[in-house]
């Protein structure tokens, strides 16, 4: 009788320990990737400008920057929190009324940015990617069980396809907003599985 009780218990720590393992493999492999970016898309740039750049949204804004020379200090100090305009967020989100985003990827890059001034770095935009897509992995597994009705292995299966594949890891080395916007998804894809499946709504649930 012993021994039954204990297959359960047994199970679960098993279950719990593969789960820690893949997610921690996984957050190791985002940052191998993450270590091998070497170069920029125009699109994360303008993530570093429109984040630290104070009220000055585009580097154009005045007029083309074509005719004569433009010194490269005019290019990092767009990309770069200006030590006496860090944590600024009203200039976060007077760039964001500009552009087409919503502000909250800023704001945590500006964050990050304001922590170091007058550097630039592309770990600034891949840490909280990293972790946005940590978050993401989690919530497939949750998402993935509550589906099969607690089929962990299942749950497992799905998050070692989702976790390990090029889609997710062209998220976290891509310094934009798609990671974050993947991790909302997914949430709210889990959330309202849990509020039809279990056929209630939570104050929890709702507030989320």
């Amino acid at each position: 009788m012993g021994n039954r009780h204990n297959m359960p218990r047994k199970h679960k720590r098993t279950s719990r320990l593969l789960f820690l393992s893949v997610l921690i493999l996984q957050i190791l492999f985002a940052v191998f990737w993450s270590s091998q970016k070497a170069g920029f898309w125009v699109d994360e740039l303008w993530s570093y400008g429109l984040a630290n750049s104070y009220y000055h949204p585009y580097v154009y804004i005045e007029g083309p920057v074509e005719e004569g020379w433009v010194p490269g200090e005019y290019f990092g100090d767009y990309v770069t929190a200006d030590t006496e305009h860090r944590f600024d967020y009203g200039s976060v989100f007077y760039n964001q009324e500009q552009d087409t985003h919503p502000p909250l990827f800023y704001m945590v890059l500006h964050t990050i940015s304001s922590f170091f001034p007058e550097t630039f770095g592309k770990w600034y935009g891949l840490f909280p990617n990293i972790i946005y897509f940590s978050i993401t992995s989690i919530l497939v597994y949750l998402w993935c069980s509550k589906l099969s009705g607690g089929n962990q292995n299942f749950a497992l299966l799905a998050m070692i396809f989702w976790g390990f594949s090029i889609a997710a890891m062209s998220c976290v080395i891509y310094i934009r907003m798609y990671m974050l916007l993947t991790m909302w998804f997914v949430a709210t894809l889990y959330l309202h599985s849990c509020m039809l499946m279990e056929n209630r709504q939570s104050f929890r649930q709702l507030a989320a």
